[in-house]
């Protein structure tokens, strides 16, 4: 088995997906096995748990929930194209996005509630964030959007437009943005207005990975196999650090 995506781990439970296609829920100290469920496709984004509920993006085009004690499904939706972002869910709503549309769905039904398109070529790669009711998530053609998450109408006069691909969720402190683009750069955003603060780390490779921000640093990793520390208050490189790999995955820090 290949396991592509996160685990989660909650209440003693290990949860992730292989790409048997199944998902699994193990015993955190024993490793036995409490249930696993069968997928029609494979799972490449990571899982969400959120109020006893396992949502499941799969390639066959279905978002799952599955009842995170016992695996059994509640609901499935198709979206009728490949999901490829990570579920956020916040006030009863799930979202996330296939290649040319973000999907707000009931969490509780799996009923749409909204479906917003993009055009072709402008895929969503990013993983969606809610802040305040916001929704901030990045394209492949190098906008940023600002959603209302109960309508899908912009909150910006214009999408913020970052000089190639963004595949980083938007990293979000203190009604600031942070994210990486594959133009080699990392961009703070004021969120209010959707205005350019700080662009920074010119990099020698692009950044995929999600930055990550701890007492105003923003830490993040690059192609260039360089991992950065950032001022969060003007950009400014603190250090770098060579780890002789190119970096894909999100970093982490400790209280």
């Amino acid at each position: 088995k290949t396991i592509v995506s996160t685990p989660v781990v909650s209440g003693g439970v290990i949860y992730f997906a292989a790409n048997d296609p199944k998902v699994f829920a193990l015993d955190a100290v024993s490793g036995s096995k409490k249930w696993d469920f069968a997928l029609k496709g494979e799972v490449w984004a990571d899982l969400t748990l959120a109020d006893g509920t396992l949502y499941v993006a799969s390639l066959d085009h279905k978002m799952y929930a599955l009842d995170a004690q016992s695996g059994s499904k509640q609901w499935e939706f198709d979206a009728q194209g490949i999901i490829t972002t990570k579920p956020a869910v916040a006030n009863g709503i799930v979202y996330f996005a296939g290649l040319t549309k973000l999907f707000a769905l009931d969490a509780r039904t799996g009923a749409a509630k909204w479906a917003q398109p993009f055009d072709a070529g402008n895929w969503v790669w990013s993983n969606p964030v809610i802040a305040q009711g916001v929704l901030y998530f990045g394209t492949l053609g190098g906008d940023v959007y600002a959603l209302d998450a109960l309508t899908s109408q912009t909150k910006w006069n214009a999408p913020f437009k970052a000089g190639d691909a963004i595949r980083s969720a938007i990293v979000i402190d203190n009604g600031v943005g942070y994210f990486g683009s594959d133009d080699n750069k990392l961009y703070a955003l004021d969120l209010a207005t959707g205005k350019e603060k700080w662009r920074a780390v010119q990099t020698r490779g692009r950044i995929v990975a999600s930055p990550v921000i701890a007492n105003g640093v923003v830490y993040v990793p690059s192609y260039d196999k360089l991992f950065y520390a950032v001022n969060a208050a003007d950009g400014k490189v603190k250090w770098a650090l060579n780890l002789d790999s190119r970096l894909l995955v999100n970093p982490t820090t400790t209280p």
